[in-house]
């Protein structure tokens, strides 16, 4: 990097006084500089000089020039660079913004005057560069009509004794950074706004109307930049940035708990604390099981000052959701968040520490302060003896960064958390029971009592209430109505009106509309079933949990089909904790450990967690696996190697180039490009998206189509590594499907089932809608460029792009269409959820289809090779299956 910033010094000719214009510049990718305008405007020749004192020269005959008065920017090769550079990221400045915010950490590196030194006589002054840092107030300058941003610095340097001098001349085209995003370059120094305050031209002069060259589109590419705008805007606003998942959860929560009553007191006290206004860095409430602590701390999450940045986590044993690697799992993308940085990979203690240290700094640095809140202490899993509490900062808790959590009033702390651990010497603030929530904790007692006859009663159904409450015990998590079906044998209407009815104190929903889930209201209702001998003690009910499980995992874990085809969300999100269990209170949640490994080494189980819970789940289940059966083992380590290195690509979808490399799209968001011929090969990153990258497809120019969970579809040039990535249009879901006619145009199918067309050359194109299924999951292109689609309603249908309107035809039905494939002579291959490979003539309407293999479930994929191969992936095999022996 510091080899980019170099010394440009622009030669006027010897009939120019003075003969030399001295600047700065810097390269920012191929073989271009970047510079301010005024610096070689008019130069008869360009040479520039970095950190390693060789000297090159700029092709300034061809260069692209901005106007000084309008755009002062400037683009000029140096074709003397033997390697072509990777380009820098590049972001816009957003005027509009709304927070008032700041753009902090901002940096440039430039060769201004008051760096020229000369440390011996006979030699020649000569100048070293300067590294500056300091912010840009985004609302400033407003009315300048040249569009020129302030630059704060915090280094002044001294008034020079030439007059009308500035120290700042040479600094001029020196680029400006915010982190590692390029935002302009320094234009200007106005001394009567004093040696602190210089100017610069953002790079978003080329996108507005009134400044922007004819062409703009050219300098963008130089810039190596495909869609401008779709850059990122700073300062950053959070309805910009995808927030941490674990925000929804917190949404949740404190929808559960309605209309807090009786602690405005509570809630005033803690903000005070929040904003610096007590002496002790943690603040700790204590109160019995229902006094209102969750409700109170959900509460003061969403009502804290707008100075304030929240990261949270709430325990719940009952949801299986109270464990060291959970909480990581959950609080480290917040930081992550707040700082504006991507979520590290591992998501570990180091982490955790190192984001906790600079979101402090940033804090005081900001003049805001941080809060994080830890609910339900008392709670905590410890699994493998170690506890939440013991995670919690020692360091970087200050005025402007504290710490909030809760308990019960009996339990000690933890016996890992150090002697010294300022959560041992928290303020401590006493919370009275809530008399609602008595009322509340007594009625929905006395309910599950009432249900659980203590006499056996013979009636059909009457001991419903025991399958359905053992359950749940055991599974210490929220199952859906159908789960409950399955596992109790009962018809789907007892259990509802059981769950939604009868035991309506006592249980609580969660979850979507179209997909509600049951567990205890309270911890303290699961303990009271925990502890009944005719439930917590019966091992009939693990055993049951354990064999749905089982079914779940001889049908490979489906996410993707009909909601009663795919595989339950506890299964991923809370049956890895119920395996973990307590292993210090073993009477009450047993543990397993042998299950929980078995599970986390079945990677389909990984897939299917990662792509609908998240890969920091996935590494929590992984981690208290190899906490709980320590030792060798290669199954484990190997998985373990996997999540934590970085390594969790997880291709769900993958092609082959003309080439021969492969190109796959995975579960964490990336494009990945392999060589075919080396085994060891780590992949080199294409590009992301924001969430699993589920489809990739390849043109015959050799660019990469892909689509994914963001909606959008994405076209990477495989030539330019590093290159931002084009978006070609978006759908309003996900895109499970991409494929490619011979003339380059894109198709794809998203959940919205939405067939489209897209043309590759222009971005942002609304694309063209071919077709519709109520959600579309495969896609085929025949030979001459028709298209075949399936989804979710079972049809194959078969299109023709070039018929506007056409209304297509059905080629052949399946329950659910998987996946599709098109022969050279234009049959069609599908694979349906019911498990059948099916062959069909495109051009004969009244075909029936020729059945060619059955399975017990359906294929993965399908592909047709060019010698008449069909292979067919069905999740623990790939398959050949020969067309000539048809």
């Amino acid at each position: 990097m510091r080899l980019r910033f170099v010394e440009v010094r622009a030669d006027l000719g010897t009939m120019t006084t003075p003969r030399w214009r001295y600047g700065s510049g810097f390269l920012i990718g191929g073989r271009s500089l970047l510079t301010a305008a005024h610096v070689v405007r008019d130069a008869i020749s360009v040479t520039v000089r970095g950190a390693d004192k060789v000297i090159l020269s700029a092709v300034h005959d061809q260069a692209m020039l901005g106007d000084p008065r309008r755009m002062d920017l400037a683009l000029l090769e140096i074709p003397e660079l033997t390697d072509l550079l990777p380009f820098i990221p590049v972001a816009l400045v957003n005027r509009d913004t709304t927070t008032g915010d700041f753009i902090n950490g901002c940096w440039a590196v430039g060769y201004p005057y008051y760096q020229e030194i000369n440390r011996d006589s006979s030699m020649r002054w000569q100048r070293v560069s300067a590294h500056i840092q300091g912010y840009i107030p985004p609302l400033s300058s407003l009315g300048d009509e040249l569009g020129l941003l302030s630059l704060h610095v915090n280094q002044v340097p001294a008034e020079l004794a030439e007059p009308g001098q500035s120290p700042w001349s040479g600094m001029s085209g020196a680029a400006v950074f915010s982190g590692e995003m390029l935002l302009g370059v320094i234009t200007e120094h106005t001394k009567r706004r004093g040696a602190s305050e210089i100017s610069l031209t953002p790079l978003d002069r080329l996108i507005d109307s009134r400044t922007a060259p004819d062409n703009a589109s050219l300098w963008w590419k130089r810039l190596g930049v495909s869609d401008p705008g779709n850059l990122p805007l700073l300062p950053s606003t959070r309805k910009n940035r995808a927030e941490p998942a674990y925000h929804a959860t917190m949404r949740v929560i404190k929808g559960r708990t309605k209309i807090l009553r009786d602690r405005e007191d509570e809630l005033r006290r803690i903000k005070e604390f929040a904003t610096g206004g007590m002496s002790k860095r943690y603040l700790m409430l204590i109160g019995g099981a229902w006094a209102g602590k969750t409700a109170l701390l959900a509460e003061a999450v969403f009502a804290m000052p707008a100075s304030v940045d929240v990261v949270a986590y709430f325990l719940s044993a009952r949801e299986s959701q109270a464990s060291q690697e959970q909480f990581l799992a959950a609080v480290v993308p917040q930081l992550a968040w707040l700082l504006n940085i991507d979520t590290p990979p591992t998501a570990n203690i180091h982490d955790f520490r190192d984001l906790w240290e600079r979101a402090s700094k940033k804090a005081a640095k900001d003049y805001r302060y941080l809060l994080l809140v830890v609910d339900g202490l008392d709670e905590d899993l410890r699994i493998g003896g170690h506890s939440v509490a013991a995670l919690l900062p020692t360091e970087f808790v200050n005025r402007h960064a504290r710490v909030l959590v809760s308990s019960r009033r009996y339990p000690e702390l933890p016996g890992d958390v150090d002697s010294m651990h300022p959560l041992r010497k928290a303020r401590v603030m006493q919370l009275l029971n809530s008399p609602n929530a008595i009322e509340l904790k007594i009625l929905a007692e006395q309910e599950i009592n009432a249900l659980l006859p203590v006499e056996f009663i013979e009636t059909p159904g009457a001991d419903l209430p025991f399958r359905v409450l053992g359950l749940l015990t055991a599974a210490a998590g929220a199952l859906s109505v159908s789960d409950l079906t399955a596992m109790t044998e009962a018809r789907a209407h007892a259990v509802r009106a059981f769950v939604t009815y009868y035991a309506a104190r006592s249980l609580e929903r969660i979850g979507p509309a179209n997909n509600y889930r049951y567990q205890f209201a309270h911890q303290t209702l699961l303990e009271l079933c925990q502890r009944h001998p005719d439930l917590g003690g019966d091992e009939h009910y693990r055993e049951k949990l354990y064999e749905w499980a089982e079914h779940w995992r001889s049908r490979e874990w489906p996410i993707q089909g009909l909601p009663s085809s795919c595989t339950p969300y506890y299964l991923l999100d809370s049956y890895p904790a119920a395996l973990a269990g307590d292993p210090a209170n073993p009477n009450l949640r047993p543990t397993s450990p042998r299950r929980l490994k078995d599970l986390v080494c079945d990677y389909r189980w990984l897939t299917a967690t990662i792509e609908c819970i998240g890969i920091d789940s996935a590494r929590a289940a992984v981690r208290t696996a190899k906490e709980l059966n320590p030792g060798d083992d290669d199954r484990l380590d190997n998985v373990q190697r996997i999540v934590e290195s970085g390594l969790s690509h997880f291709p769900v979808s993958a092609v082959v180039t003309g080439d021969g490399r492969v190109v796959s799209g995975g579960l964490d968001g990336t494009i990945r490009l392999w060589d075919a011929g080396k085994p060891d090969d780590t992949g080199t990153v294409l590009g992301y998206h924001n969430g699993p990258t589920l489809t990739v497809a390849v043109t015959s120019d050799g660019r990469v189509v892909s689509g994914g969970h963001d909606g959008a579809v994405r076209l990477w040039d495989l030539a330019k590594l590093g290159d931002p990535g084009l978006v070609l249009g978006r759908h309003n879901s996900t895109v499970r499907t991409v494929a490619v006619t011979s003339d380059n145009r894109v198709v794809s199918g998203g959940l919205d089932g939405v067939v489209r067309l897209w043309d590759a050359n222009v971005p942002d194109d609304r694309g063209y809608e071919v077709g519709r299924h109520s959600a579309v999951f495969a896609l085929a292109v025949t030979s001459d460029d028709r298209v075949v689609s399936g989804g979710l309603d079972g049809a194959i249908k078969l299109w023709d792009p070039s018929v506007v309107g056409d209304p297509g035809r059905e080629v052949g039905r399946h329950n659910a269409v998987r996946a599709l494939a098109s022969t050279s002579n234009d049959y069609v291959v599908s694979g349906g959820l019911d498990g059948t490979i099916r062959l069909w003539d495109a051009d004969r309407p009244d075909d029936s289809g020729y059945l060619i293999a059955q399975y017990n479930l359906g294929p993965a994929s399908l592909a047709v090779t060019d010698d008449g191969q069909i292979l067919v992936t069905t999740g623990r095999a790939i398959n050949r299956l020969s067309l000539a022996r048809l």
